[in-house]
């Protein structure tokens, strides 16, 4: 007799707009906003509610530029804003509730010398602020990356990159991907040193 039901809903608009000779304005707009059900009247899965319900929403815009001066340079940089926000009920605490804000800000410089060499340098911060019951969260995460690609014939791509990553745990992971699926509270964020070397 137990029934599940997900409903969701996924939109995204961007448009990349010239603003002089080499310049290009980037603009994007999303939103998501997802609904989960299971009823179980007869209590064959063993959970404590006969009902549990989780919904999700989030939405955000970015606004970047990117400027190329040269033929073998491009600039770029921008900032982004994120709002999200869960609700579960009745698994775990009761009416759980929970809401993240995120702004972003990023650049980067792209070099290409010569035909066979290109370079990229890579930075951003973000800040994140989540709210809920059991407290609440004020994180700053920065970012970097630092990449060289080699193309010694044609067809053929080396590369390599070094990162620094940061990353927040998402309200899900927090607070519940599903009304079946409890959450951690007390996940924080993480972040460390990345290397990657490879071949195209």
């Amino acid at each position: 007799n137990a029934r599940a039901r997900t409903q969701s809903f996924l939109g995204a608009v961007s448009a990349r707009v010239p603003c002089s000779a080499g310049c290009f304005t980037d603009v994007a707009v999303w939103g998501k906003a997802s609904r989960y059900r299971l009823d179980d009247p007869a209590g064959e899965l063993l959970f404590t509610a006969t009902r549990q319900e989780t919904r999700a929403m989030s939405a955000g815009a970015r606004l970047g530029i990117a400027i190329q001066p040269t033929r073998w340079l491009e600039l770029k940089s921008g900032a982004s804003f994120g709002l999200s926000s869960i609700a579960v009920d009745p698994l775990g605490p009761a009416e759980t509730r929970a809401r993240r804000q995120n702004v972003r800000a990023y650049a980067a410089v792209i070099a290409k010398p010569v035909e066979w060499l290109e370079t990229r340098v890579e930075g951003s911060v973000a800040s994140d602020f989540v709210t809920a019951k059991s407290g609440s969260l004020d994180h700053r995460t920065p970012a970097g990356r630092v990449g060289v690609a080699f193309h010694p014939l044609e067809g053929l791509s080396l590369f390599t990159t070094a990162a620094r990553y940061g990353r927040v745990p998402t309200l899900g992971e927090q607070f519940g991907v599903g009304a079946t699926v409890l959450g951690n509270d007390q996940l924080r964020p993480e972040s460390g040193l990345a290397l990657d070397v490879g071949g195209r």
